[in-house]
């Protein structure tokens, strides 16, 4: 009886780990997967996609009238 609990046991280890795989596996496909194409599409953090003729951010030179404007740049 001892020998056929320890079979059941590695068996059922094998098909528990294959089990984790597979459920894991269909979380990342049914759920990270489209979340990360639909992010991609919509999202865009350094404003590749616009069409402008340069990047470059004006700056406002408010600050930059007197001594303690220089010293408070950032």
């Amino acid at each position: 009886m001892k020998t056929l609990w320890n079979r059941w046991r590695r068996i059922s280890n094998v098909l528990l780990d294959r089990e984790a795989n597979v459920i894991l596996s269909f979380l990342y496909f049914l759920l990270i997967g489209p979340y990360a194409v639909i992010s991609k599409i919509l999202y865009d953090p350094f404003n590749l996609k616009s069409h402008k003729e340069s990047f470059w951010f004006s700056k406002s030179n408010k600050n930059v009238a007197n001594l303690k404007g220089l010293k408070n740049q950032y």
